[in-house]
This record gives structure tokens, sequence and C-alpha cells, in this order.
């Protein structure tokens, strides 16, 4: 369906705007009379309603000052494309890097459990081959407790 909007009968100040309908009207109804740079703030909370207002702008420009808002609006581009770039490398450098410095700690990681339980396996051969106790903590750098355990497991 439409919607017909009667401008002259929408009286809600800016203040008073809940819903992004009513935003649209108070646009259409207060956006002429806008100055430049002071488009309220609930507005341009509205991304759209706010591009609607730069297109206003515009549209009341001269050749030369078109042009020299064009350029303007060009390089914001221009810039805001080159930082979600560095963004995007900066984002891509660091997973790489944090997937590096991740494989080389469990690869640590694994090395030293590799060789606790090879230690462990060691001297719960050497003490079922009744080596002493004092010889196998020498032997291994184990402690009396570990090699103790390893009969209860």
């Amino acid at each position: 369906g439409f919607t017909f909007l009667q401008l002259p009968k929408f009286v809600k100040k800016e203040e008073e705007l809940a819903t992004l309908e009513e935003k649209w009207v108070y646009f259409f109804k207060h956006a002429r009379e806008t100055p430049v740079g002071r488009i309220p703030a609930t507005l341009r909370a509205v991304p759209e309603i706010e591009e609607a207002f730069a297109v206003l702008e515009e549209i009341g420009l001269d050749r030369h000052e078109l042009e020299l808002y064009r350029k303007a609006d060009m390089a914001r581009r221009d810039r805001a494309s080159q930082l979600e770039t560095s963004y995007d490398k900066g984002h891509k450098k660091g997973r790489v890097e944090g997937r590096e410095e991740g494989l080389a700690e469990g690869e640590k990681k694994g090395r030293e459990e590799g060789e606790r339980h090879k230690t462990l396996q060691i001297a719960r051969a050497m003490r079922s081959s009744g080596l002493h106790l004092e010889e196998i903590v020498r032997m291994t750098g184990l402690t009396r407790e570990e090699i103790e355990t390893l009969n209860q497991g």
C-alpha cells in the first residue's frame, strides 16, 4: 500500500522522534531549512538519512563547489579504503604470527610431555629390574616421590 504524508500536520520536534518513519518525515519537512553541518544527532544516527542530507547539499552546489565536494569525498573514501586495507593486512599478519606462535608453543609442550613420558617409562623399567631408588633418582632426575608413585600407577 501507499502512505500519504501531510507534512504541515507533522508537528513533532526533533527530541520527540522515536521511529524511523518519524525521522524520515522530519527529514522531508525540515531538510531544506537545515544548515549544512547542523544535521540533528537523531537523524545523523541513521546512515541513509545522513546520506540524503549529503545528496541535498550536493544538489545545491555550483560546478566549482561540486567539483571540490567530489574531490574531498573521493579523498575521504580513499583514506577509508586505505585504513580498511591496512586493518585487513594487520589482522591477517596477526593471525599468521599467532598461528606460528601457537604451533611453536604446542610443539614445545608436546616435546616436553614426550620427554617426561619417556623418562617415566625408563624409571619404571629401572624400578622393575631392581635398581635402588637413589640410583634411579640420580639417573633420571625424578624425585623420590615421583618414582615411588610409579609403583602405584
